[in-house]
């Protein structure tokens, strides 16, 4: 293989919060390889907690705040071969603008963009080389609004990957787990449901709130542990009946915390009203073999029901949800019990599935859960070959000779 010199990327975002696509940028620095990218993050708006991981992995992290003359000298001075544009797929002006300005500064440059919520922004559609989705529901989604003019060369599914890798190195001891629970006033008789977001009101759903009455009638010790809350649904626990049911704890982005919190739970229970593009929480607790409970948004994002594998698209109501978790927490350890007797994180493990069924009937089944598991195991491959192979198909973008061989024989290819 030729010498060649590293392709510079830049991964650009509008902050860097606790959200999943947020997470998943992170992956991708984390994983990328070095020796054929040099990787550089930047936001447009605002920083966040996950700037200290970016940091942390030895990646420059630049914050413009709405300055677009400064981003776009910056991407001149790095010499930015690819920027790979995490946005929400909506038309943005402000947004459409940057995209405007980076190709007219260099038409040459590659422009990926992942395309979190499965809009169809026409305006900018000729300025993006490639749009990845995360989700098929998202993809069919982007078909539809295209009335069927869709070009799979420039659109593909592409779920975010799980890190199961730093996972494997933060799995807590049980000592770590206890104290985690003594700490939150878990005791060792309680049966704990969890809840893992932001704090936004526009992806919280009460029916995490309403679900508890019937829990207590089915599971007297129960308890709901809920990282990251909106203030309003928080006071709203804390002085009504069933506050002492309720445990709220601060966000963090640490995998160690994360790791802990996944494994206090007996049940993962996840709940939003306008659903997922893709559902990250879900992934990572299937990564800790929790059985999974969610609602079905179909009039929303509902890609909740793709990761977890529902047979039936319902609108779920409180009764129901709380079936279905006494059910699943009764029936899971048995089942994980007659697997392997004891959780594993070696990414190809198969969690619980919930299967809605008709009227206040619920049906549940273990098979298949998160068939993506299988991504999280082989990281960097799945993601990483895509965007070689996207590269490949661009032999005409890079001036350095032996980028485009050297490439090829790192995914296989022969550069066709």
């Amino acid at each position: 293989m030729d010498k060649c010199a590293a392709i510079n990327v830049l991964e650009l975002i509008s902050s860097l919060n606790y959200a999943g696509s947020q997470r998943a940028l992170v992956n991708f620095c984390r994983y990328s390889d070095r020796h054929f990218f040099k990787m550089h993050v930047a936001t447009y708006i605002e920083g966040g907690p996950r700037e200290k991981e970016i940091h942390d992995l030895g990646i420059e992290c630049v914050i413009f705040k709405n300055d677009i003359a400064s981003l776009l000298k910056y991407v001149a001075q790095k010499n930015i071969q690819i920027v790979h544009f995490h946005r929400s797929g909506h038309y943005v002006p402000f947004e459409h603008l940057v995209l405007q300005k980076l190709k007219s500064q260099n038409p040459l440059l590659v422009i990926v963009e992942t395309n979190i919520f499965g809009k169809y922004d026409a305006r900018s559609a000729s300025l993006i080389d490639c749009s990845l989705v995360i989700s098929k529901m998202n993809l069919n989604e982007v078909f539809v609004k295209q009335a069927g003019v869709f070009d799979f060369n420039r659109m593909r599914t592409l779920y975010f990957p799980v890190d199961a890798a730093s996972f494997a190195k933060n799995i807590p001891t049980q000592e770590e787990i206890t104290a985690y629970k003594k700490k939150n006033n878990i005791q060792p008789a309680d049966f704990v449901i969890g809840r893992l977001g932001r704090p936004d009101i526009a992806k919280w759903s009460d029916l995490l709130i309403e679900t508890v009455p019937y829990l207590v009638k089915l599971i007297p010790r129960i308890k709901y542990l809920i990282q990251s809350a909106p203030e309003s649904r928080k006071r709203q626990v804390l002085t009504g009946r069933y506050r002492d049911n309720f445990i709220f704890v601060e966000p963090s982005a640490e995998d160690k915390d994360i790791a802990l919190f996944f494994s206090s739970l007996d049940v993962y229970a996840h709940a939003s009203k306008i659903g997922e593009s893709f559902g990250m929480t879900l992934a990572e607790a299937g990564l800790f073999k929790k059985p999974v409970v969610v609602n079905s948004t179909p009039q929303r994002d509902n890609s909740q029901v793709e990761v977890v594998n529902h047979m039936h698209q319902l609108v779920a109501v409180a009764v129901d949800f709380s079936q279905a978790v006494f059910q699943l927490g009764r029936d899971f350890p048995e089942f994980a019990r007659q697997q392997d007797g004891g959780i594993s994180l070696d990414g190809g493990e198969r969690g619980a599935q919930f299967m809605g069924d008709t009227g206040d009937k619920i049906g549940l089944s273990f098979a298949d859960q998160f068939q993506l598991l299988q991504r999280a195991a082989e990281l960097p491959g799945p993601f990483l070959d895509f965007f070689l192979q996207l590269l490949l198909g661009k032999p005409g973008l890079f001036k350095q000779p032996g980028v485009i061989q050297g490439l090829a024989d790192l995914v296989g290819h022969n550069g066709d």
